[in-house]
């Protein structure tokens, strides 16, 4: 099996892509609304050939699951958590608005980004 090359300029983009597009849909708690996020990383999820479960534990209020189990030990399991809602925002204290996913000098703006 031949080691496949990896275009990091080409993974970079698509990461800034994504991220941007999330930071666009707004989950700010309250309420949260993290059924929205958690429907668009299961897309995401999905796209790149994982199984993804979606639970809505209440109206609006969202989680998505998934697996990466690994291979025989070659490659460790993974697991990832973070959470989808982000704190109220003061809008006037942001240069750019905070939804917006504008990325600024390589950074991408919005709640929950860093």
């Amino acid at each position: 099996m031949a080691i496949q090359q990896i275009d990091w300029n080409a993974v970079e983009k698509e990461a800034v892509e994504l991220l941007s597009r999330y930071i666009q849909i707004n989950t700010i708690n309250p309420p949260g609304n993290e059924l929205e996020g958690a429907r668009f990383l299961k897309e995401v999820l999905e796209k790149n050939g994982f199984a993804a479960d979606l639970y809505e534990s209440d109206k609006g209020r969202g989680n998505v699951f998934t697996r990466f189990m690994g291979d025989s030990g070659a490659i460790p399991e993974i697991m990832l958590l973070h959470h989808i809602d982000v704190v109220p925002v003061e809008e006037d204290k942001w240069q750019h608005p905070p939804l917006s996913g504008i990325v600024f000098r390589w950074r991408d703006l919005g709640p929950g980004s860093a």
